[in-house]
């Protein structure tokens, strides 16, 4: 089945009929990591905030990466994260800027993107958003 033509169309707010799941192995080596970070009380968003914005600068704005545990998609469909940092209050932010923030890594890409709602949320002390596309030269992102 093509579900491009449905991820591509996602924005900001993923619609209530479209359920993303992750392949078994790849989500069983997430939920190994999430107990064991519970069981050495680990907090994620510490790991994230050492993870991404400090290897980079920690003063970017938003940081672009490969998703660690991808949802079981398409062949041929990436799935990427973009994290704001969270040193900048992001509350009133318009889904716009985000988007652009997209657009400004993908170029004329096409791209579904969203937020997942609070309920399904790992990660909850970093604003982030789940982005599709088709796979492309990633050197050029």
């Amino acid at each position: 089945m093509n579900y491009w033509k449905n991820e591509k169309n996602i924005e900001f707010k993923k619609p209530k009929s479209i359920k993303f799941i992750r392949k078994k192995e790849v989500q069983n080596k997430y939920n190994k990591l999430k107990e064991k970070y519970k069981k050495e009380n680990i907090d994620i968003n510490d790991v994230i905030k050492k993870d991404v914005f400090k290897k980079n600068n920690s003063n970017e704005k938003f940081a672009f990466e490969a998703c660690k545990f991808p949802y079981f998609l398409e062949n041929g469909i990436s799935h990427y994260i973009l994290w704001c940092n969270p040193q900048y209050n992001w509350k009133k932010t318009l889904p716009l800027i985000f988007k652009n923030e997209i657009k400004k890594k993908l170029g004329n890409i096409e791209f579904g993107w969203f937020e997942n709602e609070v309920k399904d949320r790992s990660v909850l002390g970093i604003k982030h958003f789940h982005i599709f596309f088709r796979k492309c030269d990633i050197s050029k992102i």
